[in-house]
């Protein structure tokens, strides 16, 4: 296929395969997608319609938004891309919060929140992915100079306010190139041997990586 470096990622891809590469190896790399597994992304998506929908509504209502108030700009299912590094995304709600819309002296503030079905710090990686992609994407120019942070929303709550800077960013880039090396390799026919057995037990993949052990004991 030629050198890693061409191939396109994703930025969810990014956390999947820090989260662990043997399951990224089986639904990436082979295209295993059990169905339990399929039933519980058509469940995400449905969760993600209506916290999209909610947060419209909440946003509409706000006087924040009306005209004459400090500028509030919310969009939802932001597709982004990074042309150069080859990684795309698209970010569950962008807030920009200001006092002005386009003011010179205007200290913006961006909001990037990704909604999740439960909580992991790992979850983090994924903001500071699409801070990075908003940074380098030309279409959204018109919004510096601003501040960026990231929050993950889940069933149980939000996650404070995390800023988003420029090591950060530098943080995901690292680790997205990692993962498009090991692509590679996998696509070449490496099979990532298991690392973190502990946590496992609820592991859709659990079966094939046990029966696997054997290779790697």
């Amino acid at each position: 296929m030629g050198s890693g470096t061409n191939i396109k990622i994703n930025v969810s891809d990014v956390v999947s395969y820090h989260f662990c590469p043997t399951q990224f190896y089986y639904q990436k790399i082979l295209g295993i997608i059990p169905p339990h597994l399929r039933r519980l992304f058509s469940i995400g998506a449905r969760e993600h319609e209506t916290y999209e929908a909610g947060e419209q509504k909440t946003h509409d209502e706000k006087p924040e938004a009306e005209e004459g108030k400090p500028y509030v700009l919310l969009m939802q299912e932001l597709p982004l891309r990074d042309e150069k590094n080859m990684i795309s995304g698209r970010i569950d709600t962008l807030y920009v919060q200001g006092t002005s819309y386009l003011s010179d002296d205007d200290n913006r503030k961006v909001l990037i929140i990704d909604k999740k079905r439960k909580m992991n710090d790992l979850y983090f990686l994924q903001v500071f992915g699409y801070g990075h992609l908003l940074d380098v994407s030309e279409k959204f120019e018109f919004l510096k100079p601003y501040n960026a942070f990231g929050q993950i929303v889940h069933n149980t709550g939000e996650s404070d306010e995390v800023h988003i800077d420029d090591g950060k960013k530098a943080e995901f880039l690292k680790k997205a190139e990692a993962m498009r090396e090991h692509m590679k390799r996998m696509q070449d026919g490496e099979h990532p041997k298991p690392e973190k057995i502990g946590m496992c037990a609820n592991c859709f993949f659990k079966s094939r990586c046990w029966d696997g052990l054997r290779g790697y004991i």
